[in-house]
């Protein structure tokens, strides 16, 4: 017989507590967190900062990416050290301002060997490459998205007919002209990669788990009448539990293995209901207290066996709402891309009927007609002088024959008295 009490519950959890360290930033792979971007203004130490029309202005609370004036240029800065936690959160402060009209867009990425395969990309401009990327711009016109694409180094993003359709997990978000820097967190655990974005929920899964060793980095874009993209800290928080933890029923790297796949985590202990005896039998304090320790502890059998099937449910809706959410906006792009393809069969068709219609061709049948009739009245003027010099030369014609035959019928007569004359003639013997 064994007592389980709040306090041996308690000293379970503190353990498990204890085990884990908390968040901490990664100073390699963070900047803005310590005040002062640089102290050249020109460099942050850790990055690398590289453009393209332009060299991306470093202030001293902020990198501007893209610059307010004039457009068409990029600008990147990337990590010079890949992540080596296999849990991390990532923190990123940016800022987008422009002209009414204004457009552009930013990418974060987790990339293996980011910085020399992709630079200062976006994710139209592309090739193949292997990881994440966030993309934060204006696409399908609902003034501010941001989506995440995964790609596994086999896709040419900017060869596929239809890029944005590759998008696992996306939300709307109006990031254009809010005066405030906007918060972007990544985060990435064994349970769950999520993203948030200025407090609000965008979207997460727990499908997705990204390896280590990857690049960090940031790229922009602007267009012709362009967006300025600005940076004021890139934070790298690190979530890792400690190497040998405590072996307790709450360990918290079994509590991860469960959440992560409940269909396979063990089922609680069957329950053993206490046997129902009448409370007049139950005679001395300890008998009392060792029947009220069985009871309780099949209430807690029980409950524990509630939790284990509500929480087993709760993933598996999960995971079933996350696969629909996805379908459909998979279906919603398929749907997207019917409705342009039969946009432009409309306007096609509308061109050639308007062109069918607005021509008018008898001015072409009446010239037509014209060449018909000039062409006939030439061949009967031609005739009658074609006929006589085909009589002409019909008559020469037979003189030269009549004289071919003359000289046959000569030749032949000829030959015949030749015939004659040798047959006639003394034959000679000797």
């Amino acid at each position: 017989m064994y007592i389980v009490t709040g306090a041996v519950l308690a000293l379970g959890w503190t353990a498990s507590v204890s085990s884990y360290t908390a968040p901490t930033v990664v100073d390699q792979l963070s900047f803005g967190n310590r005040g002062k971007l640089s102290d050249d203004g020109h460099s942050i130490p850790g990055w690398h900062i590289s453009g393209e029309g332009h060299t991306p202005q470093l202030v001293s609370d902020r990198i501007v990416l893209t610059p307010p004036y004039p457009g068409n240029k990029r600008g990147a800065v990337w990590a010079s050290q890949p992540i080596d936690h296999d849990q991390w959160e990532m923190e990123i402060d940016f800022r987008a301002s422009g002209p009414d009209r204004g457009s552009g867009n930013m990418q974060v990425w987790y990339a293996f060997d980011g910085e020399s395969r992709i630079g200062m990309s976006s994710i139209y401009t592309i090739g193949q490459f292997e990881g994440l990327v966030l993309v934060i711009d204006q696409y399908a016109g609902h003034g501010g998205s941001v989506r995440g694409f995964l790609n596994d180094g086999t896709k040419s993003f900017k060869d596929h007919h239809h890029v944005d359709s590759l998008a696992f997990g996306q939300c709307t978000y109006s990031y254009r002209n809010k005066g405030h820097f906007a918060k972007l967190l990544v985060k990435q655990t064994h349970e769950v990669f999520e993203v948030t974005i200025d407090g609000h929920p965008c979207f997460k899964t727990h499908k997705v788990r990204l390896p280590t060793g990857y690049s960090i980095g940031v790229t922009a874009a602007s267009a012709e009448n362009p967006d300025s993209f600005e940076v004021s800290k890139f934070l790298v928080h690190d979530h890792e539990w400690a190497k040998d933890p405590p072996k307790n029923t709450h360990n918290p790297a079994q509590h991860r293995e469960e959440h992560r796949d409940p269909h396979k985590q063990p089922p609680p202990p069957p329950v053993h209901d206490a046997p129902s005896v009448p409370a007049s039998s139950i005679k001395g304090t300890e008998a009392q207290f060792a029947d009220l320790h069985d009871r309780i502890s099949d209430l807690q059998n029980q409950l524990t066996h509630i939790v284990h099937d509500i929480t087993a449910l709760k993933q598996e809706q999960t995971e079933n709402h996350e696969e629909v959410i996805h379908r459909i906006l998979m279906d919603h792009d398929m749907v997207d891309d019917i409705h342009h393809i039969i946009h432009d069969l409309e306007a096609n068709v509308k061109a050639i009927k308007d062109d069918v219609e607005g021509k008018d061709y008898k001015q072409h049948l009446e010239r037509l007609h014209a060449i018909v009739a000039e062409s006939h009245a030439s061949m009967m003027n031609s005739m009658p002088n074609t006929v006589a010099g085909l009589v002409t030369e019909r008559s020469r014609m037979g003189f030269f024959v009549f004289i071919i035959i003359a000289f046959q019928a000569i030749f032949g007569a000829s030959y015949i008295v030749y015939k004659r004359r040798l047959k006639n003639s003394h034959q000679k013997y000797l």
